[in-house]
């Protein structure tokens, strides 16, 4: 099976046919989870979704890098959040059948 990149429009079709419902209405619930993960990470908790995964934001702490075109030449990065996403057990078990 060749490998694919399914995009959003992709994906509310496979929510459609799952749910047995428009893709209207998929496209609608896919929007506000995504929208609900984003306002509660913003608000710096965490979701964890049973069996599946659990998201989060994590701090980064501020560092130097080296710069690849110029390898003696360091390059300072702030301190920024991140958000971190994690599978559960069950789904990495699923997906080294």
């Amino acid at each position: 099976m060749e490998k694919q990149t399914i995009g959003k429009i992709e994906l509310t079709k496979i929510m459609a046919e799952k749910a047995q419902c428009s893709e209207k209405v998929a496209k609608a619930n896919l929007e506000a989870f995504m929208e609900a993960v984003l306002e509660t990470m913003e608000q710096g908790n965490k979701i964890t979704i049973p069996k599946f995964c659990s998201i989060e934001v994590k701090e980064a702490a501020a560092r130097t890098v080296r710069n690849p075109r110029n390898p003696e030449e360091r390059i300072p990065v702030e301190a920024h959040k991140r958000g971190h996403f994690k599978f559960a057990p069950s789904v990495k078990d699923r997906l080294n059948a």
